[in-house]
């Protein structure tokens, strides 16, 4: 019996839940001109070594390599509709395969339009590059 008073006691104070509110990445943009939003940005990765720089399991040769480039991420509130916009060129160095060097694009935009309990949103992605995204993909 102590055990049903003590459930209903603690049930009665429970509250109904709600979703949390999501911030806007917005808010935390380096720049602001009109509607448009933007932080711009520099990015550098794969700093090291390739140890097999044509992708080849019998005669594999190694160089070094960095990719660098600017960046932008982008937000555009008109009215309702939410544009959120991320766009990177990088250049790809290999210091003796003059041949492998490249320049690489990635480009993603995205529609949002935050109803009162839905937010229907597209989006798509472009890549233009030859690094490759990993070992597992060739």
């Amino acid at each position: 019996m102590r055990v049903i008073v003590l459930v209903s006691a603690l049930a009665g104070l429970t509250t109904a839940a709600q979703a949390q509110e999501q911030p806007n990445p917005s808010e935390g943009a380096r720049f602001q001109w009109g509607a448009l939003r933007f932080t711009p940005g520099i990015s550098v990765s794969n700093v090291g070594v390739d140890n097999n720089v044509f992708n080849d399991p019998d005669h594999q040769v190694s160089d070094t390599t960095t990719a660098l480039g600017p960046a932008v991420d982008v937000w555009v509130n008109a009215g309702r509709l939410r544009v959120t916009g991320k766009s990177g060129a990088q250049y790809l160095y290999f210091k003796n395969y003059e041949s492998q060097r490249s320049w690489n694009t990635a480009d993603e935009l995205k529609f949002e339009l935050p109803l009162s309990r839905l937010k229907p949103f597209a989006g798509g992605a472009y890549v233009n590059t030859r690094l490759r995204p990993g070992f597992e993909i060739d």
